[in-house]
């Protein structure tokens, strides 16, 4: 922001560079807040090192791969004409919101206690632990599958709506947006499952599963849109299918290595979810079609505004409800879990007095 009419383009490199040392710098001092013991010693042949890079490795190819395939996407969307590539990753981006702030920050807050489980061989709690995080996952992420296609032209006109955003660019990029959306869950999750494995000291698995469906989100990619000559979202059903593939995949492996799983009864609960996040959706986009236009004049940002808020709250009763009466576990997981803030306390006692009126009052915590 500072640099950028002194610098032009090096400005966010510079930036990219000054966040890098301040980052590494406040975690250099949290640690010596907490009085971690550091040494400056070196020994290169000490068998931490060893197994560091051994574990590294993977990760940094996977990396690599993960560049390739979004070169690739690049090179393609651009062959759509101007303001394609755009269209894809606006929409790219605003759909891994969510993926960031629940797959990534709840894996990485997960690491420690699956590395802890499977050093003490507890693969029974390890396991317990691994699929009652995929299904909060999956229960949280189910509304962003429904808000991101069913709203999916109001909320890119809220984000990215502008004089230079003409209707063209938000049709294009709200279709890709609801593609990546149907992803969202499995792209959530692959995040927990790859922790599982590093938790096991094996990252190699992660990586060879992952580079063969980078390959085929790329080989995808190219016969949609090169070959085919289809429209760009295609690119973002290329990365659906692969991603879902791949976490799916993933899963397999690591239900046969642990063997500890209650597979019938989490099949049944993501089923479920599956069901009333279908009826929800269509909920939500009847109400998006019955008050735009008949109550809102969505040709106003304010209006838009309240139309899409509306429906986003229509559906989440309606999720709510139906999660009530098919999936009360679930519902009633999550609400222990916002029963943490302080400020929602007495709302959420309130409803969940309402919802399970035969629990006794108090702490809300899981009933064993």
């Amino acid at each position: 922001m500072f640099w950028a009419d002194q610098f032009n383009l090096y400005g966010a490199v510079y930036g990219v560079i000054l966040g890098s040392v301040l980052y590494f710098a406040l975690l250099l001092l949290g640690l010596i807040a907490f009085n971690y013991p550091i040494s400056f010693r070196f020994n290169f042949f000490d068998h931490k090192i060893k197994d560091f890079f051994r574990l590294f490795l993977p990760r940094l190819f996977n990396s690599l791969m993960v560049q390739i395939d979004a070169t690739i996407d690049l090179a393609l969307s651009s062959l759509r004409g101007i303001g394609t590539y755009s269209s894809f990753y606006l929409a790219r981006n605003l759909q891994i919101i969510p993926v960031s702030f629940l797959g990534i920050a709840i894996s990485q807050t997960a690491l420690p206690f699956f590395s802890r489980l499977y050093s003490q061989n507890k693969k029974r709690e390890l396991m317990d632990l691994f699929t009652k995080l995929v299904l909060q996952i999956a229960f949280i992420t189910m509304p962003f599958v429904i808000f991101f296609t069913a709203l999916r032209i109001p909320i890119t006109r809220l984000f990215f709506g502008g004089d230079k955003f003409d209707w063209e660019g938000t049709v294009r990029t709200a279709t890709v947006l609801s593609i990546f959306a149907i992803s969202l869950p499995f792209h959530t999750i692959y995040y927990v499952i790859t922790r599982m494995f590093f938790a096991m000291h094996d990252t190699k698995t992660p990586f060879f599963v992952g580079v063969v469906f980078t390959l085929l989100n790329s080989l995808l990619s190219i016969f949609f849109v090169a070959y085919l000559d289809l429209p760009v979202w295609y690119l973002a059903l290329s990365f659906t299918i692969a991603i879902s593939l791949n976490s799916l995949i993933l899963f397999i492996i690591l239900i046969k290595r642990l063997d500890r799983i209650r597979l019938r009864p989490m099949l049944t609960q993501l089923l479920l979810m599956s069901f009333i996040t279908l009826i929800t959706l269509l909920i939500v986009w009847l109400s998006r079609r019955l008050l735009d236009g008949l109550v809102f004049d969505t040709t106003r940002t304010l209006s838009l505004f309240f139309l899409t808020t509306t429906c986003m709250i229509i559906g989440l009763l309606a999720y709510a409800y139906l999660a009530w009466v098919f999936i009360p576990q679930q519902l009633s997981v999550f609400l222990n879990l916002l029963y943490r803030f302080d400020f929602l306390k007495k709302t959420i006692l309130r409803s969940r007095q309402f919802l399970y009126p035969n629990e006794l009052e108090g702490p809300l915590e899981d009933k064993r």
